[in-house]
């Protein structure tokens, strides 16, 4: 036979040694390789959120997507009537990263003036009483339902719609409206 590369002369191992091949029952387990992935669990405030990791659509939540490739990723929810949300998180090989997002909704502010006078409710909640000045709230975007009560004049209401980032302004009069004037064509009682 010829000899090893190193220059030794291999020997065949001994009758009782154990094969280097086998499994050693002795040993410990050899650990599998870590994954290069990881999971990624997100739930949201409202839920049904639409949700886009690293600019791609993924779905909405809640929602669970598993086999993220570990390292960073840029996260983003967005829902009609709310603000975007964004962040960046980092999942870890082997590992799971929650996530929950509190979305805030888009604002306006609505201001009302009940003349002379009356008390006010916005989508039938109570919200001033007897007031003569301009009232002034925050309201989420969208379609509310406002009311000026006084005790002898009844009561108005109209649904105005307050945009994001904007003011409405609403005047409910309570006053009786004059009648319109009768036409000078009208038949008059009384036969002719």
């Amino acid at each position: 036979s010829s000899p090893a590369p190193s220059g030794r002369i291999p020997t065949p191992p001994a009758p009782d040694a154990p094969d280097a091949d086998a499994p050693d029952a002795d040993a410990p387990a050899v650990d599998a390789p870590t994954p290069a992935t990881g999971q990624l669990v997100l739930t949201s405030r409202p839920s049904g959120v639409a949700v886009r990791v690293n600019g791609r659509p993924r779905g909405s939540t809640p929602l669970t997507l598993d086999a993220l490739p570990a390292g960073a990723h840029r996260v983003r929810l967005d829902h009609p009537g709310y603000r975007a949300w964004t962040d960046t998180v980092t999942v870890r090989a082997g590992g799971s990263h929650a996530l929950d997002a509190s979305l805030t909704a888009h604002t306006g502010r609505l201001r009302v003036l009940a003349q002379p006078w009356g008390t006010i409710y916005i989508n039938g909640a109570l919200h001033t009483r007897d007031a003569d000045i301009w009232v002034s709230t925050v309201l989420p975007a969208g379609d509310h339902d406002v009311s000026a009560v006084h005790p002898s004049l009844g009561r108005r209401t109209r649904t105005v719609t307050v945009g994001p980032d904007s003011t409405v302004s609403l005047v409910l009069d309570l006053r009786p409206q004059a009648a319109p004037p009768a036409s000078s064509g009208a038949a008059s009682a009384g036969g002719g």
